[in-house]
């Protein structure tokens, strides 16, 4: 049995949770059908310590522990070498080896014992097709093959021994294990173009959720199989919008801020691929667009952004 049929499978038997979410429960799933979801608020944030500098468009990802934010755009510099990591056990930031290349915008992963960067806009607001690897025993960077084409916002995500990115309609994916020795494989296009799409790996799949389709917001939600090579369609995401925090909570898609209709939005919300269902978590605590987002411990690190969160670290945890 497919993927696809599993998720509708799972949609069905989810039903039960529908019909509880429309009591308005805390805690119950609800059913995308369009609009927005039901105002449910589950889960607490707080502050921790933050970004010693500010920044937008940063990469962010967890690794051994830890999240790293990389890269980003600063206050006068319109991407930056600078790369930090946080340690939730000392509530302290560190700086680490910087980027090879200043960059914004740039795809992160971490997986197979590396943290992996690519593409992104250079200093001189060119996209790039660049691709290293970071060694944390080492604190050094290796170059790995570029990207096929720049890109100047791609998704990027570790799937066992694949490092898939997204860009628009093309997927590459890389064979990380021998540091990408056989070079990039480029995948099935994806059923629409976007750009600064949530991406997210779930169950060895990639979730693409959101963006900005035709320069508008989009709540799309396809899911790349690699392994097979096709794509199919997924609950769409209950807000449409473009430059959302997201990462793997659990199990679940969690996509958090970002720009809307209606504007920057607090708006967070989670995705359960058991039940094809979308649930409405604690707001944000400020609104923000071009924030990171990774999972440590069984919490959401959110970091930086633009509109005067470029220094804020705020967390997700479910319990308080």
């Amino acid at each position: 049995m497919d993927r696809r049929t599993l998720l509708r499978s799972a949609a069905a038997l989810g039903a039960a949770a529908w019909l509880a979410g429309c009591a308005g429960t805390e805690g119950a799933a609800v059913r995308v059908t369009g609009g927005a979801p039901q105002a449910v608020d589950l889960g607490h944030w707080r502050q921790s310590a933050r970004l010693s500098a500010a920044r937008a468009d940063a990469a962010v990802v967890a690794h051994r522990d830890h999240v790293h934010v990389l890269g980003g755009a600063m206050r006068g510099v319109a991407a930056t070498t600078r790369h930090e990591e946080y340690d939730p056990a000392s509530d302290r930031w560190r700086l680490l080896a910087p980027l090879p290349d200043a960059v914004r915008g740039a795809g992160v992963a971490s997986g197979q014992g590396r943290i992996w960067v690519a593409g992104g806009v250079d200093a001189g607001r060119r996209a790039v097709a660049a691709v290293h690897a970071f060694e944390h025993a080492t604190n050094a960077w290796t170059r790995l093959p570029p990207l096929p084409v720049a890109a100047a916002a791609p998704g990027l995500v570790v799937v066992e021994d694949l490092l898939v990115a997204v860009s628009g309609r093309r997927v590459w994916t890389l064979r990380i294990g021998d540091l990408g020795a056989s070079g990039w494989t480029p995948g099935a296009p994806s059923p629409a173009p976007r750009s600064r799409s949530a991406v997210v790996a779930l169950a060895n799949v990639v979730h693409v959720i959101g963006g900005r389709e035709d320069r508008q917001p989009s709540n799309r939600h396809d899911v790349y199989n690699p392994w097979s090579d096709g794509w199919f369609g997924a609950a769409p995401l209950p807000t449409a919008r473009h430059g959302a925090a997201a990462a793997d909570l659990g199990g679940q898609a969690i996509v958090a801020g970002g720009r809307g209709w209606a504007g920057l939005t607090r708006r967070t919300e989670a995705y359960d691929r058991r039940t094809d269902l979308w649930t409405s978590l604690a707001p944000l605590p400020v609104v923000r667009a071009g924030a990171g987002a990774a999972v440590v411990d069984g919490r959401l690190h959110v970091a930086g952004g633009a509109n005067g969160a470029g220094r804020r670290h705020d967390v997700f945890s479910r319990n308080a």
